[in-house]
């Protein structure tokens, strides 16, 4: 039986739009459904027209979680909730079915997302200079082919991260100074929030600081949605620049309340909150090494999908482990290190 609900569950997910009625779909992050036909598709909007209305309905791209195009391969259904999981990897294989080349796909906004996914999933995969600078090179190429993509202020913060990992702090804050130009508080602290953490990859704590009050001052006193989700993120990072001037224990009772208030499925939020206590643990007076290997060792087990995260956190357990007495899980630490992570500064700090 549950066999069958498998294979009944994969038939719908590949079944032709042909064989069913024809339509755009659009859903948003807060989980609504808009069946229709797609009239419009810019960097700031999405405008479809439902299924019986003869209005259409405009949504901000910062609402929308996925668009599903009418007539595309039906491989393409497949990679979108690997993307949203994180699975890179099995999204990366996916990508690779020949019905997904972009040659082979007439609609022009179901070529753009393959093109997209392409390069976000080489971006998330790059591990030496040489892979992040293609990726880099992949994701310039999207942004300037497709500037009024819907993905358009997510492909640049990935450029972004991307230009951080090989050293190029400079054009990296280019690129996040468009985030903070955008025209929603949550993408604009989605901005801030990433200039402050090139700037952490620089020592530059104290400006990082900076950047993080003013991602918070951007959410006011909101904790709702999107904007709520971008205040968490910030709260880490201002609790990561506590602990490396000075105030260590104020950073820790930042990070716990955001623990405690994250939603379970935020991943990445976890892995940053996680790797902030971490940090925050070790820099406290005095430090507290078991709970830092806690920490980083939640990161290592739960989160080790988020590079940026897992690359610390390894770095950390290498010496952790010593304190564990098991210098030899340390060393195994370190070599994964270096095996998977060679582009972050983790890999190299002595």
């Amino acid at each position: 039986m549950q066999l069958c609900r498998v294979m009944l569950t994969v038939a719908a997910v590949l079944l032709p739009a042909s064989a069913a009625q024809a339509l755009d779909v659009v859903r948003t992050v807060e989980g609504q459904t808009i069946n229709g036909t797609l009239n419009n598709i810019t960097d700031r909007e999405v405008t479809i027209t439902r299924v019986g209305s003869n209005e259409p309905t405009v949504v901000p791209v910062n609402q929308v979680e996925s668009i599903q195009y009418e007539g595309e391969p039906p491989q393409l259904r497949l990679v979108r909730p690997l993307i949203a999981n994180g699975n890179f990897e099995g999204a990366k294989q996916a990508l690779e079915n020949p019905n997904l080349d972009p040659a082979k796909v007439n609609r022009a906004e179901a070529k753009q997302e393959i093109l997209f996914f392409r390069a976000l999933t080489n971006a998330r995969l790059a591990r030496t200079a040489q892979e992040a600078t293609a990726a880099g090179k992949e994701m310039f190429d999207f942004v300037q082919s497709n500037p009024t993509n819907w993905h358009y202020f997510e492909a640049v913060q990935v450029l972004g991260d991307l230009l951080v990992a090989v050293g190029q702090i400079d054009q990296a804050a280019q690129q996040y100074a468009k985030l903070e130009n955008a025209p929603w508080p949550d993408v604009q602290m989605r901005g801030a929030v990433a200039r402050a953490r090139a700037l952490q990859s620089q020592g530059k704590h104290a400006e990082a600081l900076t950047a993080y009050e003013k991602a918070l001052q951007l959410a006011g006193n909101s904790n709702d949605g999107l904007v709520g989700t971008q205040k968490l993120v910030a709260t880490v990072g201002k609790a990561a620049c506590l602990a490396e001037t000075g105030k260590a224990a104020e950073g820790i009772k930042l990070v716990e309340d955001v623990i405690a208030n994250a939603k379970p499925e935020d991943a990445r939020l976890h892995a940053a909150a996680f790797t902030a206590l971490g940090n925050c643990y070790l820099k406290a007076n005095p430090p507290q090494p078991k709970e830092a290997f806690l920490s980083f060792l939640k990161v290592d087990v739960l989160y080790p999908s988020f590079p940026e995260y897992h690359a610390e956190a390894l770095y950390h357990l290498s010496e952790l482990w010593k304190e564990m007495q098991k210098p030899d899980r340390g060393q195994q630490a370190k070599d994964e290190l270096i095996r998977r992570y060679q582009t972050s500064p983790w890999a190299s700090k002595k």
